[in-house]
């Protein structure tokens, strides 16, 4: 593709650009890169920041340096990387101390520090990004777009994030565009907006430059563009015509907004009005009972319960299980006769605050508290109403290819419970909610989502969420709510269009280093 891009990192930085004038420059277009993204997510939703937010990087990634420093383009790409993370996470670090329940004096610093290594560690994600991105555009002047993109989406795929996020999000709330999730994944909007961002970038510097604008590439993204919109709403509107037409069932999902103390007798007490007002099938969300909860006279009370009404229950508890000797993270489902059918004991557990990351035999003995859950080996499926049902304990449901083994193996209704009580009424509230609405749209299932203090949904297989709560608020969503799932291009094939950027990327890296070993003879 054509390219006019005249930034030239072979050359030498001009004598008026001073160390501190420039790292000044990479701080600002890092800042506007950070605030871009933060302006595209939930809640905020202005999506046309999608299109546009790398321009400030692409622009910190090709100023000049004098002399050339690969560490300077790396610590470019961070800074950056860095922003984006603090703008999108800035309360992480309060919630990471709530969790852990750290003294209040020692809160401040803990909570300023894990949150400058959060986002310093997701930042040498845009580090490597920013390392190579001026060799792709050097030795591939006319292909850079497309190379580009598939870089910076294969990045994205192979990092290892603490917290998944996506580029693409930003496109959720464009519901047309949203549905080319269903083809490629959330990846395949990360490529969509990179590539757009890419293409915009150069028009701006042929602009600038008053060189020849690339009319070919903006012709040809623009009926990408286009195309992808247009299907994108033609399944839109079908989808909602079959969601209409189908067969309802009514489901309660109790959100107590109860820090610790007293929510089981809010679930109890706002699960009644549920019920009498004809709820089918009773969920509750993550932490229902606690390991100091999950009492005989508790359980006796929940299963008294969905007998009175003959309802299922569905609820999740912390406890310990005697037989092994262990504490797990459990969803258990009691049956309309108020009897014991099911549980499943929490595979994906999150690391730092329910186990470590590294699995060491002398740290376990030493520091036990480290691994206080642990792990499940069996992913549940339940039948209810005709469908088949797969419990998902909240962080589990940010992971696409977690998710796409329970449906492939004929799961067709995803619950998730969760507790974002740490995050009280941030936006980080907001970001969890988008990530795991991007699974609805990937598997074509409806996704439930029971919370204790916000945000409570069901999102259909478009994406769509249907009366979200309000956050730090007592609430029952109680609403007829659709089963039906639609099959996608991205449940059957993964994520193929990961291999095929690998490819391109494989193919491109050989070129380049083939270039370098001619010319360096």
């Amino acid at each position: 593709m054509e390219n006019t891009l005249t930034l030239d990192h072979t050359k030498k930085a001009p004598n008026t650009f001073t160390k501190t004038k420039q790292w000044a420059l990479k701080i600002t277009l890092g800042a506007l890169t950070g605030a871009s993204v933060y302006l595209a997510s939930p809640p905020k939703d202005y999506h046309i920041f999608t299109w546009i937010f790398l321009i400030p990087f692409f622009y910190a990634c090709f100023l000049p340096d004098n002399p050339i420093s690969h560490k300077k383009r790396f610590i470019t790409g961070v800074i950056s990387g860095f922003f984006i993370h603090l703008f999108m996470f800035y309360s992480l670090g309060s919630a990471f101390t709530s969790f852990l329940r750290i003294e209040w004096f020692y809160k401040p610093i803990v909570s300023s520090l894990s949150l400058f290594i959060f986002c310093t560690y997701s930042g040498i994600m845009f580090g490597i990004i920013a390392l190579l991105l001026p060799l792709i555009k050097v030795n591939f002047p006319k292909y850079w777009g497309i190379i580009c993109a598939c870089f910076i989406t294969l990045m994205e795929f192979s990092f290892p994030h603490v917290f998944p996020w996506n580029i693409g999000c930003g496109l959720i709330s464009v519901l047309p565009f949203f549905q080319f999730a269903s083809v490629f994944g959330i990846y395949g909007l990360t490529f969509l907006a990179v590539f757009i961002n890419v293409i915009l970038f150069n028009t701006i510097e042929s602009i600038r430059t008053k060189s020849s604008i690339p009319k070919f590439t903006i012709i040809f993204s623009a009926v990408i563009l286009i195309a992808a919109y247009t299907w994108g709403d033609y399944r839109l509107n079908e989808i909602q015509e079959k969601i209409e037409s189908s067969k309802k069932i009514k489901i309660a999902m109790i959100q107590p907004n109860n820090v610790f103390f007293g929510r089981f007798n809010s679930l109890v007490s706002l699960s009644k009005k549920a019920l009498e007002d004809g709820a089918q099938l009773l969920i509750w969300p993550e932490t229902s009972m606690g390991v100091k909860t999950f009492t005989k006279k508790n359980i006796s009370t929940t299963q008294n319960l969905a007998k009175k009404y003959q309802v299922p229950i569905i609820f999740h508890a912390n406890h310990f299980n005697p037989n092994v000797y262990k504490n797990f993270s459990s969803t258990f489902l009691i049956n309309s006769n108020g009897n014991f059918q099911e549980r499943y004991d929490k595979i994906k557990l999150v690391p730092f605050t329910e186990t470590f990351p590294l699995k060491s035999n002398w740290i376990k003995r030493k520091y036990p508290k480290l691994y206080r859950i642990q792990s499940g080996d069996k992913r549940s499926y339940w039948n209810l109403f005709g469908k088949t049902f797969t419990p998902l304990i909240c962080y589990e449901g940010i992971f696409s290819s977690f998710i796409r083994k329970n449906v492939n193996q004929g799961a067709n209704v995803i619950i998730n419970q969760t507790n974002d009580m740490w995050f009280k009424t941030s936006d980080i509230a907001y970001h969890h909610l988008m990530i795991t609405t991007v699974r609805a749209v990937e598997f074509g299932v409806p996704f439930l989502r029971s919370t204790v203090t916000g945000i409570t949904t069901w999102t259909d297989p478009s994406g769509k969420t249907h009366h979200p709560s309000p956050l730090s608020k007592e609430h029952i969503w109680n609403h007829p709510v659709s089963l039906e799932s639609f099959p996608t291009f991205y449940r059957k094939h993964g994520d193929i269009l990961i291999y095929l950027c690998l490819f391109i990327c494989v193919i491109a890296g050989l070129i380049g280093f083939t270039k370098r070993k001619k010319e360096n003879q």
